[in-house]
């Protein structure tokens, strides 16, 4: 938990395709906030998982903070 709080998200190495992550920071950046995005990942493990998010752009003294949150849908996607 340390490790993702204090890390850049792409140092973290959580999304197997990095074009998603592209993707979803320049419509976060577009729209200033996410809401009901499936996005691929991946565990500290490496075990692919599938989360459903919402993800706001905020700004504080001149710099910008992704403020997040998501469900693991993997198993339900699965049925």
């Amino acid at each position: 938990r340390e490790r993702a709080l204090s890390t850049p998200v792409p140092e973290l190495g959580i999304y197997p395709d990095p074009d998603e992550r592209g993707h979803l920071y320049a419509e976060l950046v577009r729209l200033g906030r996410l809401r009901d995005v499936e996005v691929h990942l991946r565990r500290a493990d490496g075990t692919p998982v599938t989360v459903v998010g919402r993800a706001e752009l905020v700004r504080l003294e001149d710099t910008d903070y992704v403020i997040s949150c998501a469900v693991d849908v993997t198993e339900r996607r699965r049925m």
